[in-house]
């Protein structure tokens, strides 16, 4: 704020913990409860499988009859959890074939959903960053082609703020005490005050007063008055500075499942890319060479900083005031209050202290009538639309010749891995 000559409120922050301190709940009749959730009892009749928000429902028994599992995790295979390749390939062909027949959606890879959310945007050319739930990825998109050297993947996203502004509130008195995010009603109820209020913008921090419902499988939903005041900031700057995350946690190891023989499609994330090893040079002084894991501690650095280093991995000039100006936010969570602003007045002087000639920082809005969200959605639309679409499509003659090599040869950028 001090960057910005902006003063806040001096005893707002104690206000907020002292109002905080004496919320009472206060019962909502489910005929008041508009939102009310119809929860999956053990006592239903249960399907034998469960796919989405509907798994989101369960109650505690009624989780004891599931083996739940998720087959994605960061945009990724889930190899840290499963130690078979066979489940982890059936569990997604039950999801796919599950979510396809009910919503018409699917799943795409990192690359894909750089180029379709630039065409989604309508520009050939731009600086993409995908903040999703778990990940975020960045990548510069040069007339429809991903450049592989600009490619950054960071190890948080918008479920890290959720889960920092959980902690902030619970130093401020949050007065729904028993709160575990554990549990799935619980979690929806951070999640939802984390994009009602949170914001990266400076100039609108203020005492906000805000309702919190809390529903819970076989209770009445009760709510309670909270204040918020700086905390609403905080919480989203874990972006900026994500030394306040426990990355121990999130970096597990991940199981072997696929084999090192030729004929193996290594499916995931690509080799080290140029903008990765940027991001870890500060650490030369500080681990011998050979021990850096330059994809898992790249993966740590500040956002702003992710997306400097993308930029000028680029290389030349032309190129750097060129993605300077055409940034493309997209992705789950780049609806956070505020985030362009976020990136913005942060980016804008670490560029210019490396690169002076930058003297131009924009972000490119999407298209009317198109969240920043669906960007890759509507991409894809696009995608489907052009000649090269029909080269993508692998048959079962092809598969049956090619082996996996089909996949590898067919698919959209699967080159630049």
């Amino acid at each position: 704020m001090r960057a910005f000559k902006l003063v806040g409120i001096s005893n707002g922050q104690a206000q907020s913990v002292s109002y905080n301190q004496d919320a009472e709940p206060e019962p909502v009749p489910d005929h008041l409860d508009n939102d009310k959730v119809d929860w999956i009892d053990d006592s239903d009749d249960l399907p034998e499988i469960l796919v989405g928000d509907d798994v989101l429902k369960l109650t505690d028994k009624a989780k004891a009859k599931y083996d739940i599992s998720r087959p994605f995790f960061r945009g990724d295979l889930n190899t840290r959890d499963y130690t078979s390749a066979q489940v982890l390939l059936g569990d997604i062909a039950t999801l796919l074939s599950t979510i396809i027949s009910k919503t018409f959606s699917f799943k795409m890879s990192d690359f894909k959903e750089a180029n379709c959310a630039t065409f989604g945007c309508g520009l050939s050319s731009a600086c993409m960053v995908d903040i999703g739930a778990q990940k975020t990825s960045i990548a510069c998109v040069e007339e429809g082609v991903v450049l592989p050297e600009s490619r950054m993947e960071l190890a948080y996203g918008g479920d890290d703020v959720t889960e920092f502004l959980h902690d902030l509130l619970k130093e401020a008195a949050f007065p729904y005490k028993e709160a575990d995010l554990t549990k799935s009603w619980d979690w929806s109820i951070f999640q939802g005050m984390k994009e009602k209020v949170c914001n990266l913008n400076e100039n609108d921090l203020a005492v906000i007063l805000h309702e919190v419902n809390v529903r819970k499988p076989d209770t009445t939903t009760t709510k309670y008055s909270i204040k918020i005041y700086e905390d609403s900031i905080k919480a989203p700057t874990c972006l900026f500075n994500p030394r306040v995350l426990e990355f121990d946690k999130k970096l597990r190891p991940k199981n072997q499942l696929w084999g090192d023989s030729e004929s193996t499609l290594d499916i995931g994330s690509g080799n080290t890319s140029q903008a990765m090893q940027m991001s870890t040079m500060h650490l030369a002084g500080q681990k011998p060479t050979g021990n850096i894991d330059v994809q898992t501690e790249s993966s740590k650095v500040p956002l702003h900083i992710a997306i400097k280093n993308s930029i000028a991995a680029t290389t030349t000039e032309e190129r750097i005031k060129k993605f300077s100006q055409s940034i493309v936010i997209s992705g789950g969570s780049s609806h956070l209050k505020g985030v362009g602003f976020g990136i913005e007045s942060r980016l804008l002087g670490v560029l210019q202290s490396q690169f002076p000639f930058v003297d131009k920082l924009q972000i490119i809005p999407p298209p009317k009538d198109v969240e920043a969200m669906n960007l890759s959605w509507s991409g894809t639309s696009v995608l489907s639309k052009l000649e090269v679409s029909n080269e993508l499509w692998v048959g079962q003659k092809d598969f049956n010749t090619l082996g996996l090599k089909a996949l590898k040869d067919r698919t959209y950028c699967m080159q630049l891995y």
